[in-house]
């Protein structure tokens, strides 16, 4: 009977379902750690850019979370401008403002980044066309330490590789 007790139950095997990405009126926490996805270095590729007003294709986010609630015609067009380039590849970067720990931003930047991924998925962008990458507070877009910097940092970027 120890023998048993001690042992315990074996975990059961996740299947491939259970790694299936959320669809898109769920996106955002718990989409899973991403570990399997390819990582880009650092520096390599260039922003993806949105040739109608010259800026970098931006989606932000609120305090503390991954759910893609703003920018997502952002989104659209960047998903438009990979089905009109089949060949174009796209890293999605994940990016926080400069609260919380080292870590916990590293893995809030990756769950944004993966956010964005599934939503591109969602919209019929191939995941094999697709990487993330976190930076977490490293990269900040804006250099201040309020809230309209903040707000500004807490982000997902497109760089073309």
């Amino acid at each position: 009977v120890c023998a048993l007790v001690t042992s315990g139950c074996k975990k059961p095997q996740k299947k491939a379902a259970d790694t299936d990405l959320p669809p898109i009126g769920i996106i955002g926490e718990g989409t899973g750690t991403g570990t399997e996805l390819p990582q880009m270095p650092a520096g390599a590729g260039s922003a993806l850019i949105d040739q109608a007003t010259g800026q970098k294709f931006v989606v932000h986010f609120d305090y503390d979370s991954a759910v893609v609630t703003h920018d997502r015609e952002t989104i659209s067009k960047v998903a438009e401008l990979m089905k009109s380039q089949p060949a174009m590849n796209v890293t999605v970067t994940g990016h926080c403002d400069e609260r919380g720990s080292t870590e916990y931003n590293l893995s809030l930047g990756e769950r944004r980044a993966l956010a964005v991924r599934a939503y591109l998925i969602n919209l019929g962008i191939d995941g094999t066309r697709l990487s993330t990458q976190s930076f977490g507070e490293e990269q900040p877009a804006q250099p201040g330490h309020d809230e309209s910097s903040w707000r500004e940092n807490r982000r997902a970027e497109f760089i073309q590789r």
